[in-house]
């Protein structure tokens, strides 16, 4: 798996994790569920494209310091 693959796949996880919150009971306890899984189930995506971003700039520096 590539890691554009990767990063497609956490973004349709996210977009599932969504459908799942808004089937959640408008109770107390259905919306304490739904802000734990939102923000450890969206989370992911975003998190993973940032890394794999930041990895790919550090390189792109050491590589520029070379001749």
């Amino acid at each position: 798996m590539t890691p554009q693959e990767l990063s497609d796949r956490l973004w349709q996880f996210a977009a599932r994790i969504a459908k799942v919150v808004d089937a959640l009971p408008d109770t107390r306890v259905g919306r304490h569920v739904a802000g734990q899984i939102v923000r450890s189930g969206i989370a992911a995506a975003p998190n993973y494209d940032e890394a794999r971003l930041a990895r790919a700039a550090r390189i792109s520096s050491a590589r520029s310091m070379w001749p």
